[in-house]
């Protein structure tokens, strides 16, 4: 069945990725794949069954709870494609069947950055925090939040004037 296929795929092949994608991978299969389609033989999952998944999992009445963003349903997309990637390398399946599916278009956010009164109101707001220079950082050299909780003393070259980003939080 897929489910066991994917469980097989989560441990044998995707050591070579960060603890965290290896994470969100499993999630992904777990929550979403397996419920849906986990007791479908391999050879029997068809890019139609795929398809009504990703479709279910963004309709507005979802039994299971909110409707799934886009960007998600890509990410599902992204991990079943990999793991039937695998079997077809294996001769598990002649076909991937997430090739023939067609998984929602991510429209991104407009960024509105803070106008430059809007800089000098949170700057002044912040002037004392004990988190101060952490915002100060955060604002002005657009790093992930990973990397800014991930900084430490030693990055940071007062006679060069420079930061340097060497690793980064990960939960």
């Amino acid at each position: 069945a897929l489910g066991e296929w994917l469980d097989i795929w989560k441990r044998e092949y995707t050591g070579d990725v960060k603890p965290s994608t290896a994470y969100l991978y499993g999630r992904n299969i777990d929550q979403y794949v397996i419920p849906q389609l986990g007791a479908i033989k391999l050879e029997d999952l068809t890019p139609l069954q795929v398809q009504s998944m990703y479709n279910r999992l963004m309709a507005p009445d979802r039994k299971e709870g909110k409707p799934l963003s886009a960007k998600t349903v890509r990410n599902v997309h992204g991990v079943l494609h990999k793991a039937l990637e695998q079997a077809v390398l294996l001769g598990y399946i002649r076909r991937n069947p997430t090739s023939a599916c067609k998984p929602p278009k991510v429209t991104k956010a407009e960024i509105n950055p803070l106008e430059a009164e809007q800089v000098s109101a949170l700057l002044k707001a912040i002037r004392g925090h004990p988190l101060e220079y952490l915002y100060q950082i955060t604002m002005f050299t657009g790093l992930r939040q990973g990397e800014i909780l991930g900084l430490t003393w030693d990055c940071l070259d007062m006679e060069q004037r420079t930061l340097l980003v060497k690793q980064q939080l990960c939960r």
